[in-house]
């Protein structure tokens, strides 16, 4: 059973920056939703309204985060027989 499948609202990250970001600390108060879009496919539909809501103000990162939930919605579509349960509105 998937965690999305049980329970309700759970703390279960602690966010770190990396790299170059890393320079800046998170901010103590900051709120951060965390998303498994791998396994889950509703974690790829809240991505591509995200990449839908942004790609306005900035269509090279709209982009890349369709270019990162493709694979898995491809592969998703193979293992379910078709698009039921990828996309709702595909």
């Amino acid at each position: 059973m998937a965690g999305y499948e049980h329970g309700g609202w759970r703390e279960k990250y602690h966010i770190q920056k990396i790299g170059k970001f890393a320079l800046y600390p998170t901010a103590k108060r900051a709120k951060y939703f965390v998303l498994r879009f791998d396994k889950d496919p509703h974690a790829r539909v809240a991505m591509a309204a995200y990449a839908d809501s942004v790609e306005s103000v900035n269509p090279r990162f709209a982009e890349d985060i369709r270019k990162k939930i493709r694979p898995h919605n491809r592969r998703a579509m193979i293992k379910r027989g078709g698009l039921s349960g990828v996309f709702p509105s595909a």
